[in-house]
């Protein structure tokens, strides 16, 4: 009888990276990112979010970066989970301007914004206290309305 090699897929890949982000892990997860490239796998826009999440639990926001504007580069269409990620990634490290930042381009490459999305931009202010600003969003929020 004849065994079945059974090869892993770009599904396969965003599982374990996701667990490895999940775990604390994120050099394994960034290792069997770029291992992906160098097996002929596709790194979509779902593949760069799960990497992105994956730094962005370990505070690693510019590493998240890095794979965010390699995203623009490789001109995928960046959704809005990539966007929220990447402004919680920048929250978490901190740096609100750079959340703030991200958050206005998602206008610029026609990105719906959610209450997620706006709460971890709100979130990434409140983290550096930075109120003034959550304020400023929040009001911005308001005026341009936002799908949950």
């Amino acid at each position: 009888m004849r065994k079945s090699r059974v090869q892993p897929n770009v599904l396969t890949y965003s599982s374990v990276i996701s667990a490895c982000g999940r775990a604390g892990q994120w050099r394994r997860a960034l290792e069997l990112f770029l291992s992906m490239y160098h097996l002929g796998l596709e790194r979509d826009v779902i593949i760069y979010s799960v990497a992105i999440t994956a730094c962005e639990k370990a505070d690693q926001w510019k590493l998240a970066l890095q794979l965010f504007d390699e995203m623009g580069i490789l001109r995928l269409k960046r959704d809005h989970i990539a966007f929220n990620s990447m402004i919680s990634a920048c929250g978490r490290g901190k740096a609100w301007k750079k959340a703030v930042e991200v958050l206005d381009m998602m206008e610029e490459e026609d990105v719906g914004r959610t209450v997620v999305t706006y709460s971890a931009a709100i979130t990434a202010c409140a983290r550096a206290k930075k109120w003034r600003q959550s304020i400023v969003l929040l009001e911005r929020m308001q005026e341009k309305g936002s799908p949950p």
